[in-house]
């Protein structure tokens, strides 16, 4: 179940996971309560956002045997089914919705077979079908095959020399449900992931693309910084980042996954998460906040940006959690040797998805430094400054009562020229890895919390408060010179939970009559 990397000479793997999808039944509705999107539905009504409006693809690993280059016909699949956007449980309706544009596949012309993958289409059915997933209302999508998206199709790699500029678009949201193998003692093998990873973290830095991934720990794709690196939450998909031995893909110690999901594969959490993220761009589009900027055509928001996706997602995810139908639970959350520099859970990233929470952090709006509400979020697009001059951003919030805090802050991997000028040259850049810190102080100037990884693009914050007055504190590292970045904060509090033996209680006394209603 495995193709080459077309024009890598064949030394790169893209495997398909040997975990399938169900394909039969609909997402029940204790996954969607799970992951908060029942609850989000129950709030928002009609009104709940549901993808549309934005453009996504979905890259596939061929599956079928005889999956060489120039294989034609063959074997070799990799659409998904077309008639996705109308299955139900019953009977698949052969044709396609008005209005909806899933002929554009960028892989025809390798002459490979035009059925489909059963993996595909269950990849696909979660990520935008009408039944299955968070975001029916996608309309417009792309589809490669995964040689063909990391090679000429769309990142522009090539096995030697340098390649051109990864492609532009107007996608904001890829799936990619495939692991990569890479032997790691073969330098041009290493050579080679590096540029793919670079590219990766190139599209959704300059083209503001989010990229979701399943995550293994592999070198394609789950290593790059930029991504959102999804597992599961049964915490089998734990696996760091790999050492490919030149900065700033050299450490094998940064944190995979990201953010986890109760489910039973890597290939159909991925798609969870990357519906999460579409129907987060549509609301925050819809709500034009922060200023507008066009790029590549598209017009972008503060709100919508990978950064800011990235952050509401990781800093609503639930770090503890009460799944139903005997899904796996996150207990444990950072417990002994699993809490990791930056803030995560080295098994869960920032623990399990919830679109629910996520989505208030987003619709508390956007707050710059200062004094904020105890929920919300912001980009800053010129952190540091000329000089340095502004290193330092400090968020001042008031707790009336004792909560839970969770922030998440997020910033690019860079692409910077020795000169400091702009160029639409990939070949102009080189990756530059700037280091960010977060701290909260208390109201006596009292360091209480901090995450101060060397290594990763993200910092996190959780753990109780009592009530009182607090700084959020966003810096420039020690030692770090000066730069001009952008980041992402996102940040919420809620109230801390009684003891489930305390609950326990007051709803056995409630039961006996002992509180009784108020008159």
């Amino acid at each position: 179940m495995n193709s080459n990397i077309l024009g890598l000479t064949g030394l790169i793997k893209a495997v398909l996971y040997t975990t399938f999808l169900c394909l039969g039944a609909p997402a029940s509705a204790t996954l969607f309560d799970d992951i908060g999107f029942s609850d989000l539905q129950t709030q928002q009504g009609s009104t709940t956002p549901d993808g549309s409006g934005v453009p996504v693809a979905i890259a596939e690993a061929f599956t079928g045997t005889g999956c060489e280059v120039n294989t034609a016909p063959g074997n070799c699949l990799y659409r998904p089914d077309k008639a996705i956007k109308n299955y139900r449980d019953s009977a698949s309706d052969p044709t396609p919705p008005a209005g909806y544009d899933h002929t554009s596949d960028h892989t025809p012309s390798y002459g490979f077979s035009t059925n489909y993958s059963a993996h595909a289409t269950g990849t696909a059915r979660l990520f935008y079908g009408n039944d299955h997933s968070t975001s029916p209302g996608i309309s417009e999508v792309h589809v490669f095959a995964a040689d063909h998206w990391l090679t000429g199709g769309y990142l522009n790699t090539r096995s030697t020399g340098p390649g051109s500029t990864p492609l532009t678009s107007s996608i904001r949201v890829s799936n990619h449900s495939y692991q990569g193998a890479i032997n790691l003692n073969d330098a041009n093998q290493k050579a080679q992931a590096r540029e793919i990873l670079s590219r990766i973290d190139w599209i959704v830095d300059k083209d503001e693309q989010i990229v979701a991934t399943a995550s293994t720990g592999a070198p394609l794709d789950g290593t790059a910084f930029n991504i959102i690196a999804v597992g599961r939450t049964d915490g089998g998909s734990s696996g760091n980042a790999v050492n490919l031995s030149s900065s700033p893909y050299d450490s094998n110690q940064r944190i995979r996954p990201d953010v986890v999901v109760p489910e039973s594969s890597h290939s159909a959490a991925t798609p969870r998460v990357a519906s999460a993220a579409a129907l987060l761009i549509n609301y925050a589009h819809d709500q034009a906040t922060g200023a507008g900027e066009s790029i590549n055509g598209k017009t972008i928001y503060n709100a919508e940006r990978s950064e800011v996706i990235k952050a509401v997602i990781m800093a609503g995810a639930r770090r503890e959690t009460q799944n139903t139908d005997g899904r796996p639970d996150i207990t444990d959350y950072r417990n002994g040797s699993h809490a990791a520099d930056n803030g995560l859970d080295d098994r869960f990233g920032a623990g399990q998805l919830n679109i629910f929470n996520s989505y208030q952090i987003l619709a508390a709006g956007e707050q710059e430094a200062g004094n904020v509400n105890t929920t919300g979020f912001d980009y800053d697009s010129a952190f540091g400054g000329a000089g340095g001059s502004n290193d330092t951003a400090s968020y001042l919030f008031h707790l009336a009562s004792d909560a839970k805090f969770i922030a998440s802050l997020v910033w690019n991997l860079a692409f910077e020229t020795s000169s400091g000028n702009e160029s639409d040259n990939f070949s102009d850049y080189s990756p530059v890895l700037y280091d960010l810190d977060l701290m909260l102080y208390n109201s006596a100037n009292v360091l209480i919390a901090s995450s101060m990884s060397r290594i990763d693009n993200t910092e996190n914050l959780w753990l109780d408060l009592t009530a009182g007055d607090y700084r959020l504190e966003v810096s420039r590292a020690p030692g770090e010179a000066a730069f001009n970045h952008d980041y992402a904060l996102a940040w919420q509090t809620s109230a801390v939970p009684l003891p489930s033996s305390v609950w326990f209680l007051l709803t056995a006394l409630t039961g006996l009559g002992i509180f009784g209603r108020r008159k």
